[in-house]
């Protein structure tokens, strides 16, 4: 068989493999972690592919994150599949098969090697880890910047090959290609930003553009500089794309209040989320949609022991440098692109998110895949006859640096063995992870499971699932742990507040948001609960100026609407009440408390002027 009929053989072994373990999702439903605000509640990417929704995709983060690509691609399945669920859960499926295809090629291609880049390939395909992010809609902008990065490696070691030590047209053109394909991984997010350090360590494997010589120091170093410096434009491209990361974030206030922590506090957090990574990466079984870091700090055992993991493994790697070049270059492939999602830069309430193994898994599967691969070698490798070592093998050891396998040498049976099981029991797992992706309950209700009840978030989802379901018992009971769980968390704190309120225990509502408006004096929801529970309380003209805050904030806010016009109604200003309740049902035609309200003030009015 060719090498191009086998590299067709393997990429249709591997797409068939991904519908099988991953087909299903088109009968899934959307969850309520992200993808209504980012996708099915956004008035912009309703509209479908317009021009004003272009424009907004690339000049205002959504949600937090500047992610212009993938909300392009959340406009076209609007328009493409509708209200159709299924019809983004196979369109992010379609991105996850570009990018297995693309690993594969593109690894091909840059290490000459055929048995491991195949084997992890069959990891990034179906490793259990990837059932969050291809089965989750919003993930989405985690799997398509990969696709974008690996052509522009791939177009890179095409410059690289060009023969010539300065530069000619064609290198330019094929630099100028890899640059622009890194933009548009940034377009997409911008966790790819440390891409050019990748670039540098593939100048030294597979690429040989480096040899490391220590009789001959300087020249070491001088080819390093010059390397270096040739990556200048990648990162000014990462400077781009930090840019464009902060911007999303501080449009978001991601900086603000409770959010951002302390520098000093993320070095150990960040240390210890890397080794977290790890473990998830070999047991993943018990992993949740959300892994909460509100008010966690690590304690110094778990720093120092991940202080001492990783500091193992990257010795180790060091090491190894002459001998299996690979492993400092796959090594470091995972920590480059897992650094800036790492908790570095803490502003969010994860503490690791999954979803974020997507691009810098792949250099753990590859450093699985080699690792495996040379010990079997090494393993099966006839005894060596005693004397003299062959002069051939004196050479430096710098002269076959990483050739891990010959094109014309025969795959043990043993390695295709192994990755066989491996693969069946990653594939089994990775299909029993998407069941419980379905549903917004069953995900939510999973994550429960997992954390022996105590993650706070698949409490809150399920708060609202239960709410829409008129139980309003269940409703209640988890919206209460959410909050016990993270009493400091406004969010939930706001959410407790609103259920006392509805409940008329209006007295412990007070209570609940007084913290809470003393935290976030400008928040819409605080006024407006603040001025609920006073308004309960029959204290209306303290309430008053709480609501008219509320509504002066949003506008278009339709409980604060509906509670100034409850709280004018009972301080017998009843054409304001009137107008108010007319706004709510104005945003809300449907709210039926505002339809109640106004009908019953409208009769009154009428009864004033007879």
């Amino acid at each position: 068989m060719t090498e191009g009929r086998r590299d067709f053989v393997c990429l249709i072994l591997l797409c068939a493999l991904c519908l099988v373990v991953y087909g299903r999702c088109a009968t899934f439903e959307h969850t309520l972690y992200d993808d209504p605000n980012i996708i099915f509640e956004n008035e912009h990417v309703q509209q479908g592919l317009t021009l004003e929704s272009i424009r907004w995709a690339f000049t205002t983060p959504n949600f937090g994150l500047y992610m212009a690509l993938p909300t392009l691609t959340f406009l076209i399945d609007r328009d493409l599949f509708g209200d159709w669920d299924g019809g983004y859960h196979l369109s992010t499926l379609f991105w996850h098969l570009l990018c297995v295809a693309s690993f594969y090629l593109v690894m091909r291609r840059l290490t000459g090697a055929f048995a491991p880049v195949l084997a992890a390939s069959l990891l990034v395909a179906v490793h259990p880890v990837q059932a969050m992010t291809i089965n989750w809609i919003s993930a989405r902008n985690e799997i398509i910047p990969p696709v974008f990065m690996l052509w522009s490696i791939d177009f890179y070691r095409q410059g690289t090959l060009t023969g010539v030590s300065g530069f000619d047209r064609k290198r330019l053109r094929l630099y100028g290609a890899s640059l622009l394909l890194m933009l548009l991984g940034l377009l997409s997010k911008q966790g790819i930003v440390l891409l050019p350090v990748v670039l540098l360590l593939l100048d030294y494997w597979p690429l040989q553009r480096i040899t490391l010589q220590p009789d001959k120091p300087l020249q070491t170093l001088n080819r390093m500089l010059r390397l270096s410096l040739e990556k200048i434009p990648w990162f000014l491209l990462s400077l781009i794309g930090v840019g464009l990361a902060f911007y999303g974030k501080m449009n978001f206030g991601a900086f603000e209040d409770e959010t951002l922590q302390s520098p000093l506090n993320n070095i150990g957090f960040s240390a210890v989320s890397f080794v977290r990574y790890l473990f998830h990466l070999v047991y993943p079984e018990r992993y949740l949609m959300a892994y909460s870091a509100f008010q966690w700090t690590p304690a110094w055992w778990m720093v120092a022991g991940s202080v001492l993991l990783l500091g193992s493994i990257t010795a180790t790697a060091f090491y190894l440098l002459w001998r299996q070049p690979w492993m400092i270059v796959f090594w470091a492939w995972f920590v480059c692109f897992l650094l800036p999602v790492s908790g570095l830069v803490r502003y969010a309430s994860e503490s690791i998110a999954l979803r974020y193994l997507y691009a810098p898994g792949m250099g753990i599967y590859l450093l699985v895949a080699f690792g495996l691969f040379s010990l079997i070698q090494r393993f099966l490798k006839p005894p060596r006859p005693s004397g003299k070592t062959p002069s051939n093998e004196k050479k430096s050891k710098a002269g076959k640096m990483g050739e891990v396998i010959s094109q014309k040498e025969k795959v043990p049976p043993l390695f295709w063995s192994i990755v066989a099981v491996l693969t069946i029991a990653c594939a089994a797992q990775a299909y029993r992870q998407s069941g419980f992706w379905r549903n917004a309950q069953s995900i939510a209700e999973r994550s429960l499971v997992v954390s022996g009840g105590t993650n706070a978030l698949a409490h809150n989802h399920l708060s609202v699932l239960f709410e829409r379901q008129g139980q309003q018992a269940k409703y209640f009971a988890h919206v209460k742990a959410a909050f016990d769980l993270e009493p400091g968390r406004s969010a939930w704190r706001a959410n407790y507040a609103t259920a006392l309120g509805r409940r008329g225990q209006y007295r412990e509502c007070l209570e609940i948001t007084e913290p809470l408006l003393k935290t976030l004096p400008d928040s819409v929801m605080a006024n407006n609960l603040y001025g609920l529970a006073l308004t309960g309380l029959g204290r209306y003209e303290e309430a008053l100026p709480y609501l008219e805050k509320a509504v002066s904030i949003e506008p278009r806010y339709v409980p604060a609407q509906y509670n100034l016009g409850a709280c004018l109604e009972q301080l017998g200003r009843l054409e304001e009440a009137l107008s108010h309740y007319e706004q709510a049902l104005a945003e809300q035609p449907g709210h039926s408390l505002s339809q109640q309200r106004r009908a019953i003030v409208q009769k009154q009015l009428e009864l004033q002027r007879k």
